[in-house]
């Protein structure tokens, strides 16, 4: 699909949208434009929805789901840290979009803006040993959120379990399945896709929510840990990667 050059479509009114915002691939910069192309009730979640820290509208399957039994035909765009099988799931099927990144990169970027929230009183690698984290949030992340079926889902993106080699094909799948699939390394040419697919209006932006910092050369040995224990999600952005080449 070569979309780049193409005229440029209209935003179809009746068009209903999805994005997967997998945490800390570049989604808060795209929630932010499509705030602008979907006003008001158009977008789920707004703030009737619930507050994001003590209700989490933006990732507990069961707010979004009464929000479209309560006004499913307002919401134009859904974007919320919900796995693939939510939006499978769907009576009314929605046009899908996602992001993902590099494994490491997108570990570190998670670890420093929870280090931030919680006013940086533990290192990375404390962090990254606690339990819940690792397994809820940290591994394999990517390849959980768009692998795992609804029967194992017990708890939206918070789920644990297990993720092999099973979930990694499905996930590879699942990415087939969707209209739109970017990386954040080249987050403008995911910005021209989607503008040129789907008739939005994105200009070109820096990123936002956006964490500074990295591990010194001497934790080396940190990075590589963070590496092999997303081996899974390395294999599903390479994966992604290669998607993104031949739409170019």
């Amino acid at each position: 699909m070569r979309l780049f050059g193409s005229r440029r479509r209209e935003l179809n009114p009746d068009q209903q949208f999805f994005f997967i915002h997998l945490p800390k691939t570049g989604g808060t910069s795209l929630h932010f434009q499509f705030r602008q192309i979907f006003p008001g009730p158009a977008l789920y979640p707004r703030p009737e929805d619930g507050d994001p820290m003590h209700d989490g509208p933006q990732f507990v399957p069961a707010l979004l789901e009464k929000a479209l039994i309560d006004r499913g035909q307002e919401i134009r765009m859904v974007i919320g840290h919900f796995p693939y099988c939510v939006a499978a799931d769907l009576a009314v099927p929605r046009t899908t979009m996602t992001m993902l990144r590099n494994p490491v990169d997108r570990t570190l970027s998670y670890l420093r803006h929870d280090n931030k929230l919680h006013g940086q009183r533990q290192s990375l690698q404390a962090l990254y040993d606690d339990d819940f984290r690792f397994s809820a949030l940290i591994q394999n992340q990517m390849v959980k959120m768009l692998g795992m079926t609804s029967a194992e889902m017990t708890d939206g993106m918070l789920t644990r379990i297990d993720v092999g080699p099973e979930h990694l094909q499905r996930a590879k799948e699942n990415l087939d399945r969707m209209d739109a699939v970017g990386v954040l390394e080249e987050f403008d040419r995911f910005r021209l896709l989607i503008n040129a697919q789907f008739g939005f209006q994105i200009p070109p932006a820096p990123p936002l929510n956006t964490t500074a910092g990295n591990p010194t050369k001497s934790d080396a040995a940190f990075l590589d840990r963070i590496a092999a224990d997303n081996a899974l999600d390395a294999e599903l952005y390479a994966y992604a990667r290669e998607r993104v080449a031949r739409e170019r």
